[in-house]
């Protein structure tokens, strides 16, 4: 266990241990209807619905079985509990499903990580689960003999510092992260608006641009997956098989998921060249209209478009252009209703800017610095974030 000292350099006092039951008192507080209503999210705590970009149907009349909450205590829903416990933001008043805890043994800074990690939801949480599959739920009797180390409140005062400093490290390397993406739309925004443009090494001006649709620049084909039902055409898998989500993922190094020779033979996918565009046709919330470049041999699932250029054309130029046009690609393809869709012949017909293909490898030069720069961002963001993870691995076990 990672233990703190006093700021003098002497040891506090060793760990109790408590049973949920001595450290928690269950809060049920009903009728406050003027409270402001929470949402409560996995890995976030809790905010505030009105402020939430979730689409949550509550019923407005029935506020009075609400239970309130104050900020600082923990809360458990007894048949969704994948995430352990979280910790309220807020006062505030939410579902009657959640079990308010609260607690004058705990500092929450000190705590609500743990509450998180998988020694906590694996090995003690778990002992209290009852049922199986969607019959999971918690049975409270057991989870209030679960027993936890517990340092004096000196230490975990010290605990919560050490912790919000880390937090804050994170946060700052997220707001450096937004800044650099943001820095990158502006110069993409002047060069294919072309406000700025680029010259030849002698000097010269290049060629104007032209637009040209899709299709007659590519070819567009789609893939498709292997019945799910037939554990041979995705057991012991050697051919990477992208999925629509992880288009989010900007460059494919690798996939989730890979499927058999078999499986390949016995559906329409076909395989994708490395370095070609990929856009998402469908998906859930934002998926559709993005976009992605592989840089491995892979095949798709139906609700990816590969795109296949000709020898003339820079396909991370490509790729670069079309993450500006995503806004327009969502609009083309919104449908009757709100999912909508993209097809190939929507894509295919997609008409894009081009520069000479110097010209395009000169903008994607420089795109692509930029690029470098938040990926190595991202990558001291992740080593933080794997460090907080370490740490909080080592606490109070």
């Amino acid at each position: 266990m990672l233990r703190f000292k006093t700021d003098e350099g002497i040891e506090f006092p060793n760990c109790k241990r408590m049973k949920m039951k001595d450290i928690f008192v269950e809060i049920i507080d009903k009728k406050h209807p003027t409270m402001p209503v929470l949402s409560v999210q996995q890995g976030m705590g809790t905010i505030l619905r009105d402020k939430s970009n979730r689409n949550i149907n509550y019923n407005k009349t029935n506020l009075d079985s609400y239970k309130a909450m104050k900020k600082g205590d923990f809360i458990i829903h007894l048949r969704s509990f994948e995430g352990g416990l979280e910790c309220s933001n807020y006062d505030g008043i939410s579902s009657p499903a959640y079990k308010i805890l609260r607690t004058n043994k705990l500092i929450p800074e000190a705590y609500k990580g743990y509450f998180r990690t998988y020694n906590f939801i694996e090995g003690k949480l778990s002992a209290a689960v009852v049922g199986i599959r969607d019959g999971k739920n918690i049975d409270m009797p057991t989870f209030w003999e679960i027993e936890l180390n517990v340092p004096s409140l000196p230490e975990q005062q010290k605990i919560a510092e050490f912790l919000s400093t880390v937090d804050r490290v994170i946060e700052k390397q997220k707001e450096t992260i937004t800044t650099w993406k943001e820095r990158k739309k502006g110069v993409m925004q002047k060069l294919f608006s072309q406000e700025v443009r680029f010259k030849a090494n002698d000097g010269s001006e290049f060629p104007e641009w032209e637009e040209k649709k899709i299709d007659d620049i590519a070819t567009c084909f789609a893939g498709a997956t292997p019945s799910t039902k037939i554990p041979e055409y995705w057991d012991n898998g050697t051919i990477q098989w992208m999925s629509s989500g992880e288009v989010n993922n900007g460059q494919i190094y690798e996939t989730e998921k890979r499927i058999s020779q078999l499986g390949f033979d016995k559906c329409s996918t076909k395989m994708v060249k490395p370095n070609t565009v990929v856009m998402a046709l469908a998906g859930q919330g934002k998926t559709r209209g993005m976009v992605a470049i592989t840089r491995v041999p892979l095949c798709t699932n139906q609700s990816l478009c590969a795109i296949e250029t000709n020898d003339d054309i820079c396909d991370d130029y490509l790729y670069q252009y079309l993450q500006t046009q995503y806004n327009n690609l969502r609009l083309i393809s919104s449908g009757d209703g709100t999912r909508g869709g993209l097809n190939l012949k929507l894509v295919g017909g997609y008409v894009v800017s081009m520069p000479c293909f110097i010209e395009q490898q000169k903008i994607v030069a420089c795109l692509s610095a930029l690029d470098d720069v938040i990926e190595k961002k991202k990558a001291t963001l992740a080593a933080w974030e794997e460090l907080k993870k370490g740490l909080l691995q080592q606490m109070f076990v």
